[in-house]
């Protein structure tokens, strides 16, 4: 199955985001701040040169410190949604006509002896089950689990569901 085009889109544009702001904090942290002069960053930060009795350097180590720590909570956040969008989108459930295929085992429909449409409804998820296998498909993060839910219902004409 392919992946939901408006789940992808949605999901890489924030894995973009964070990753390209994790990435300016990073260059921040590890680049800009480390070789710029400590009173110069101040002025930059702040907008006014730094009052009488400020320790600049101790203000420089707190900036370069505070940068690196959300560098590193923006690239987790990062790799969280990427790690999170692969793992929903990897899908290697297919079907047509005569029954469907996955975890590299074929089925007809007619293995299929029920299905819990009980979140089909609010949130598109479908699972259904037979001898030795279940099965849960969730309509957001894949195109054709529609008719999939179609196939199944109209084969078990709806006496095993929970709507």
């Amino acid at each position: 199955m392919k992946p939901n085009k408006d789940f992808l889109v949605r999901h890489l544009f924030a894995f973009a985001v964070f990753l390209g702001i994790g990435l300016w904090f990073s260059y921040d942290a590890f680049v800009r701040y480390p070789k710029t002069d400590a009173a110069v960053l101040y002025e930059s930060i702040e907008r006014s040169p730094a009052p009488e009795g400020v320790d600049i350097h101790s203000f420089k180590q707190s900036k370069i410190a505070s940068q690196k720590a959300f560098a590193f909570i923006l690239l987790a956040i990062a790799s969280a949604i990427g790690l999170h969008t692969a793992a929903s989108v990897k899908s290697d459930f297919s079907f047509d006509g005569d029954g469907f295929k996955t975890g590299g085992v074929s089925r007809p429909w007619s293995d299929v002896e029920g299905y819990d449409s009980e979140l089909w409804s609010g949130k598109g998820i479908l699972k259904f089950y037979g001898k030795g296998f279940s099965v849960k498909l969730d309509s957001w993060h894949l195109e054709g689990v529609k008719e999939v839910y179609a196939a199944i219902s109209a084969r078990l004409d709806g006496a095993t569901a929970s709507v």
